[in-house]
């Protein structure tokens, strides 16, 4: 854990960024200081991940780590991705490890062979893009004290909020923007809602529920309500 000055430090320094790679820096150099690694900063959503401009994640684990990531499409059997989009709060390796499945298993095998065995991962949610993820990894086990947890999830955050400016340049998916409630419009439409039973529920019109389905097709360049929970589900902006 850091002295205060020390933070005073951290966030200024955050503040004077002026790209991704030097947030990053901050990032890691913060993760290394309490015993880490290794570190991860990504976004969520596999259409964002596999974007064809300046990839939205960087890393200071190894090429071939993220060579092979990214070779056997580990995004879509990730524990840490999947724990992150459904929680708001820090959490380790081994909490998104607890329910082990084959595929669990195959990526927890693969990153272990890379040194990223351990580690404390810090879910970002904002509403002004999609979910991300600053993630420490190592070796060795690192035990937090609480308020070191409260002080890595606070860095996170405001170093999510700079990054996301140079990332969405390149990427354009990470700066589109859904409202609350086209969130949860587009939710129940996951869910097999009919457009009836999600206006019952929100208190809302049929015929308001159609004009954020209208809404939202043209938002995410989607043809019809199916193409757009795929989208968004793929983009990260929603969890199924």
């Amino acid at each position: 854990m850091q002295d205060f000055e020390d933070l005073v430090v951290i966030f200024k320094n955050l503040h004077q960024c002026q790209s991704a790679d030097e947030v990053f820096e901050i990032v890691d150099t913060y993760g290394k200081s309490l015993g880490f690694e290794a570190s991860i900063m990504a976004f969520c959503g596999r259409l964002i991940i596999k974007s064809e401009g300046i990839p939205p994640y960087l890393t200071s684990a190894s090429p071939e780590w993220v060579a092979r990531y990214m070779e056997l499409d580990l995004y879509s059997v990730d524990p840490i991705t999947q724990m992150t989009m459904r929680s708001c709060r820090p959490f380790t390796y081994e909490e998104a490890y607890s329910t082990l499945t084959a595929e669990t298993r195959k990526y927890q095998k693969e990153a272990a062979a890379y040194g990223l065995e351990y580690g404390w991962a810090v879910p970002v949610h904002k509403k002004s893009m999609p979910p991300g993820v600053i993630s420490y990894a190592g070796r060795k086990k690192v035990e937090l004290e609480p308020l070191a947890i409260l002080e890595m999830a606070v860095i996170a955050m405001f170093a999510f909020d700079r990054v996301s400016e140079y990332f969405a340049q390149a990427v354009p998916e990470i700066a589109m923007k859904m409202t609350d409630r086209e969130r949860d419009v587009l939710t129940l439409v996951a869910r097999g809602k009919t457009n009836w039973e999600i206006g019952t529920v929100l208190s809302i019109s049929e015929y308001s529920v159609r004009d954020y389905l209208k809404t939202l097709s043209v938002k995410l360049r989607t043809t019809n309500r199916a193409h757009s929970v795929a989208r968004a589900i793929q983009l990260g902006l929603i969890v199924p």
